[in-house]
């Protein structure tokens, strides 16, 4: 992580425009917030754990880069606690933490985006899914992703397409 700020200001130096930073382990990088400021990142995506652990300090370190939202894998269903997502009390936790920092910070409030990964077992479980998010996160939105495999170990869990189109036609039934 020591030589992402400089490399983003070197690509932005040769013209990029946009130089994202992409992935979960961007807050264990010891300078993760040189390199928020170097991509001008306005959002970062994490699994909450580190949240839930460090709570308002981490909190305030991630908006002081200039972090406005803050987008947490959700562990709702079943055949998410089979994937081995982060364990439902450390996402839970983390969002308690962000509605608390932001009742303390409402003039600069972090929104909040829960990503529901949709398998085989789940992907016609939309609306119940949206409930939860809405019910026990209490998160600004939901984002959808498709759940594929990296082995064969969990592939049965990756939906069709056949399923994907009922998850898309209950998504668009409830906007």
């Amino acid at each position: 992580g020591g030589d992402v700020p400089e490399r983003a200001r070197r690509l932005q130096e040769l013209g990029y425009r946009n130089v994202f930073s992409i992935g979960t382990a961007l807050l264990l990088a010891p300078n993760f917030k040189d390199i928020i400021k170097a991509t001008g990142d306005k959002y970062v995506n994490t699994n909450g754990k580190l949240i839930a652990i460090q709570g308002q300090k981490l909190l305030h370190e991630i908006a002081d880069a200039g972090i406005e939202q803050i987008v947490t894998t959700a562990n709702i269903t079943e055949s998410h606690e089979q994937l081995q997502l982060t364990p439902k009390y450390f996402i839970e936790k983390a969002f308690q933490e962000i509605r608390r920092y932001n009742s303390e910070h409402p003039e600069k409030p972090l929104k909040t985006v829960a990503t529901v990964i949709l398998t085989s077992e789940n992907y016609d479980k939309i609306s119940e899914m949206v409930q939860y998010v809405h019910n026990t996160y209490r998160a600004n939105g939901v984002k959808f992703i498709s759940y594929i495999p990296m082995s064969q170990s969990l592939a049965s869990f990756s939906p069709t397409l056949e399923q994907l189109a009922v998850s898309i036609t209950k998504i668009n039934e409830i906007r």
